[in-house]
């Protein structure tokens, strides 16, 4: 299995990803995709995305999500379907093993 090794700064991991719709079988051309910095949180039990994520690829809601913060609360959000991809060779220090 691939891994990478990555620099943590003020005890925070960043990473490179490429972001998109999700891929199916019927069609893969002309799927817009665009690179964010991420934070890798190994504690998550969810992938949160930003507003302007949804924005910037036109993401739309397939329905409700209630999502359980570090404080215990319980928070209402929106579910989305989502491409996530570590582009190789990742850059800015990372090595992909």
């Amino acid at each position: 299995m691939p891994s990478f090794i990555i620099d943590i700064e003020e005890n925070q991991a960043f990473l490179s990803v490429e972001i998109s719709h999700p891929i199916n079988k019927v069609s893969t051309k002309n799927q817009k995709v665009k690179t964010y910095l991420a934070l890798l949180d190994t504690g998550a039990q969810q992938t949160l995305i930003s507003p302007q994520i949804v924005s910037d690829l036109g993401f739309v809601a397939i329905g409700p999500a209630s999502l359980g913060t570090a404080s215990g609360d319980v928070k209402m959000t929106k579910e989305f379907r989502i491409g996530i991809g570590i582009p190789a060779p990742v850059a800015d220090g990372c090595v992909l093993r």
